[in-house]
């Protein structure tokens, strides 16, 4: 698990206050990426998320200021309309009209995820997993074990919402607090079947191919320099295997149609990270733009 996300768990949950959505600014006003092709979201932990266009590698400043590690997380709806995002809350940017609206408010929940029509949003406060209609505004919470907490949502075009499961130790009197250790795990929006997918005690950042055959997921090493790998699997964990590509990954999606990669590594320079596009078995993967300040992200096509 990435220090940017060594989260401490406050035992209980906080309550959720919902909010009368009105117009939070107009981010992302102005030009848009030039090409047709979907532009990918990549958030960078407590800075920005920008727009990048994948066949230039032109990046956008789209929400600026991001105040932790948090905020950010931006996913695309289905129909790429709207993007979610977490700022203090669960926010959800139209954008067509730039109008950003805060659909649940409460500090501590972030990393969203859509389901397959792009009615409901998944959400994470940390220590369980809620799902909200975007049409009536009403939290339902899916409870989790207590020993895990789940983090980077990922809702499949099947239904299955996959996540990473942090391992804690919940010994202290206050808080539980992550082991240092995770899994990627899946379970069905109805609170059923909750099933471990991965067994490398490093694993995150799990990612569903368009079509929901595929899991993509970061695997860590600790004791050889905590280097990213990219790795994919299928939805039972079968068939894991890494993919051709250099360590250091951060983060990384599949393209909308499932024949490319996006993929966020460290940058050659301390404190940046590089954006690169290949094909889908990780091969072939050449630099987007110029590297971006930060060292942690997330990423979505």
């Amino acid at each position: 698990m990435r220090g940017a996300r060594n989260w401490g768990f406050p035992l209980g949950v906080a309550s959720l206050v919902l909010c009368i959505l009105s117009a939070c600014g107009t981010p992302g006003a102005g030009r848009h990426p030039s090409t047709t092709e979907p532009a990918i979201a990549l958030s960078v932990t407590a800075k920005d998320i920008y727009l990048v266009d994948p066949a230039t590698g032109h990046r956008r400043d789209l929400v600026s200021g991001l105040p932790n590690y948090r905020a950010g997380y931006a996913v695309w709806s289905p129909d790429r309309q709207d993007l979610a995002y977490a700022r203090d809350g669960i926010v959800v940017l139209d954008m067509t009209s730039h109008r950003a609206t805060t659909i649940v408010r409460a500090p501590q929940l972030s990393m969203p995820a859509w389901d397959p029509q792009g009615t409901h949003l998944a959400y994470s406060d940390g220590l369980s997993i809620w799902v909200t209609s975007l049409g009536r505004v009403a939290p339902k919470r899916i409870h989790v074990p207590a020993i895990l907490g789940p983090v980077d949502l990922s809702w499949s075009s099947t239904g299955a919402i996959a996540f990473e499961g942090v391992n804690l130790d919940c010994s202290m009197a206050v808080r539980c607090v992550s082991t240092g250790s995770s899994e990627i795990w899946t379970i069905n929006p109805d609170d059923r079947d909750l099933v471990r997918i991965t067994h490398v005690r490093h694993a995150e950042s799990p990612k569903w191919s368009p079509d929901g055959t595929q899991l993509l997921f970061v695997r860590r090493h600790p004791s050889t320099g905590d280097d990213g790998q990219l790795w994919v699997c299928d939805p039972s964990g079968s068939g894991a295997h890494r993919l051709a590509t250099a360590p250091g990954v951060v983060a990384a999606d599949w393209s909308p149609d499932g024949s490319n990669l996006a993929v966020v590594t460290r940058g050659t320079s301390p404190g940046t990270l590089q954006l690169w596009i290949g094909r889908a078995d990780g091969s072939g993967l050449k630099p987007m733009g110029s590297p971006v300040p930060g060292t942690d992200a997330s990423i979505d096509w």
